[in-house]
Formats: C-alpha cells, sequence, structure tokens
C-alpha cells in the first residue's frame, strides 16, 4: 500500500484556502491550531485561558459546576454583588441567615420590631417586650423623669467644660454666675443641684436662689466657709430637673 505525503492542504469549495501542516506530530495530549494565516502547529492546551470575555452572560449555571469546586481562591475579592444571591427578593431592610441547609431571605420587619432569635430555629421579627425605656417615651410618659440641662464649666476664667441644653453662662461676679438654659422651663419651680471644688481650707459650699430663678435661667453661687465670701472654683456642676 503507498503512503501519501503532503504538507499542506487546499481548501477549493466555496472559498480558496491552504493550510500549511505542522512539521512534527506532537506529543500525547497536545493539540493542533491555527495561527490565523494558514500555519498549522501542534501545542499543549492551555490551562486558565477561559475568561468573562469567553462566557455569555448567565450561560453557567449550578448544573454546570460541580459541587464544592469553586472556592474562595476562585473568586475575586468584592467579586460577588447581591445580584448574584438568590433570596427571592431584594427588598429594603432584608436579612440573610442560614437555615442548616442553605441560605434563605428574612423579609424586614415592621417599624419597632426587634429581631429574636430561636436558637437553632429561623430568627422571626416581633414586637419589643417590657417597659419602654426609650428618652422619647421618658419625655412623653412624664417630663419631669429626666435631666433636662447639666453643664460643667471652670469658675475662673470662666470656660465651658460640656452641656446640654444650656445656651450660655454669664460671668456675674467672683463665684457668682448665671447659667442660661438653651430651652426654658414651662415655670420656674425646678429643681438646680450645683456642685464645685472645694478650697484647700474645706467647707465650700455652692448655692442656688429659688427666689431669682427664671425660666430662662438661673444664679449659681460659690461660697467660702467661715466668713461666706464668693470665690471661684477652678470646676463646677450643674444639674436641672422639671418640665419643660
Amino acid at each position: 500500500m503507498g503512503t501519501l505525503s503532503v504538507d499542506k492542504l487546499v481548501k477549493t469549495s466555496a472559498g480558496a484556502a491552504e493550510f500549511t501542516l505542522p512539521a512534527t506530530d506532537g506529543t500525547a495530549g497536545q493539540v493542533m491550531q491555527t495561527d490565523g494565516a494558514g500555519q498549522l502547529s501542534i501545542a499543549a492546551l492551555a490551562t486558565d485561558s477561559v475568561t468573562a470575555t469567553q462566557i455569555a452572560t448567565d450561560a453557567v449555571t449550578a448544573t454546570e459546576i460541580a459541587a464544592n469546586a469553586v472556592t474562595t481562591t476562585e473568586i475575586i475579592d468584592n467579586a460577588v454583588t447581591g445580584a448574584k444571591i438568590a433570596m427571592g427578593s431584594d427588598a429594603t431592610g432584608d436579612l440573610l441567615y442560614y437555615n442548616g441547609t442553605d441560605y434563605v431571605r428574612l423579609a424586614a420587619g415592621t417599624s419597632a420590631q426587634v429581631l429574636t432569635s430561636a436558637g437553632v430555629a429561623a430568627p422571626t421579627w416581633s414586637a419589643a417586650t417590657g417597659a419602654d425605656t426609650s428618652l422619647s417615651n421618658l419625655v412623653a410618659a412624664g417630663a419631669d423623669k429626666i435631666v433636662k440641662a447639666w453643664v460643667c464649666f471652670d469658675g475662673d476664667p470662666l470656660a465651658i467644660r460640656d452641656s446640654f441644653n444650656v445656651s450660655s453662662i454669664t460671668d456675674v461676679g467672683v463665684g457668682t454666675w448665671t447659667v442660661n438654659w438653651d430651652t426654658d422651663f414651662a415655670n420656674a419651680s425646678y429643681a438646680v443641684v450645683a456642685g464645685g471644688s472645694a478650697s484647700s481650707g474645706g467647707g465650700d459650699y455652692m448655692q442656688t436662689q429659688n427666689t431669682n430663678t427664671l425660666v430662662g435661667s438661673t444664679p449659681v453661687y460659690a461660697y467660702k466657709s467661715g466668713g461666706g465670701s464668693t470665690w471661684d472654683p477652678n470646676y463646677v456642676s450643674i444639674v436641672a430637673i422639671g418640665d419643660q
């Protein structure tokens, strides 16, 4: 039987094309490839050569992926978005939790509900139980239940360290100040407590005068023991409680 030896293949039907065969037969597992200009060659099949460019959008489904075949090594950091996670919905406030078999969606609860754990069972939204101790509820239930204003300041030189509901402090004189509220009280019958650092002699005290208290301000005095003269302590604290 004769042997036909060729180094080229020529295609003539439906247009001419000429392919030059490779000079060697390669090794097991290699493939024949073209350079696009008619030259054929033997080469190893490329690995890791498939990119997103070669895969049509939504073409790969769970059927084509073996279980546990894709690990974090194959996924680019921050590449998976919510659009790629099957939750059944994408409503604002939804949560994702594991039900023992798969990750599933928990729809958003209603306003003021709390997330309740059921141990090994699915979490649920439920109404909060117990007394409402929120600041807004305390104000609504009774305005006299909470501190309405406070301030910490240096007596000399006058400087406010921190405060709440205090617009300013007026330095009337040595050991005498007027604390001005940001929001007025409903009446002048509110409670004011004052405290300050003591002098080296001890026995000094702070005082307020309800007769001079106004809905928008209150006077505060610092007295020395013995002679009762006023003085400027380094640190003064004021707290006011009442209706506003």
